[in-house]
């Protein structure tokens, strides 16, 4: 597949705004003027086509994440029996922060996020592209979770077996 620098025009403008570009960037790297660019958009079939774009992309990228979780948490588990109370301390945190229903210092639901974001906000945000994952997705995701829940002895009578989504 072709890398985006090597792509112009649509197919360029496509690529970049599905990568999270705004639309003025975007054209400057397709080549195109900001007003030709706008008028793509305009294009309720471009829209369409834009908008898969980006689903696949969240896709892939969901997916990539995903399968970095064994090995972040293996990371965590080793952490915990380091020498500095420190870090100990850092990795239990971020353990016990991933398990639902935990919280830890949590912010004002009014404070910002880095990106400007409310925790509400970001939580709704993230709650949208977990609906656009597959059930085989969802389940692979709960089955790793599962998996090194268990192994590194949180809440190992959990059974993430229901499954839940049909």
């Amino acid at each position: 597949m072709s890398e985006p620098e090597e792509l112009t025009g649509d197919v360029r403008l496509m690529a970049e705004l599905a990568l999270g570009r705004t639309l003025a960037e975007a054209a400057v790297l397709a080549g195109m003027s900001a007003r030709s660019a706008r008028r793509r958009m305009a294009s309720a079939d471009f829209r369409g086509t834009l908008h898969e774009a980006r689903q696949e992309a969240m896709g892939v990228s969901l997916a990539r994440m995903g399968a970095l979780v064994p090995q972040a948490l293996d990371t965590l588990e080793a952490l915990l029996g380091a020498e500095s109370e420190s870090v100990r301390l850092g990795a239990a945190r971020t353990i016990l922060g991933m398990v639902p229903g935990v919280r830890l210092n949590e912010p004002e639901p009014a404070e910002k996020s880095h990106d400007g974001l409310t925790l509400e906000e970001l939580q709704e945000l993230q709650r949208a592209r977990l609906k656009d994952l597959s059930t085989e997705e969802l389940e692979s995701l709960c089955a790793n979770i599962e998996e090194r829940r268990k192994r590194i002895g949180i809440f190992p009578e959990f059974s993430g077996g229901g499954g839940g989504a049909a």
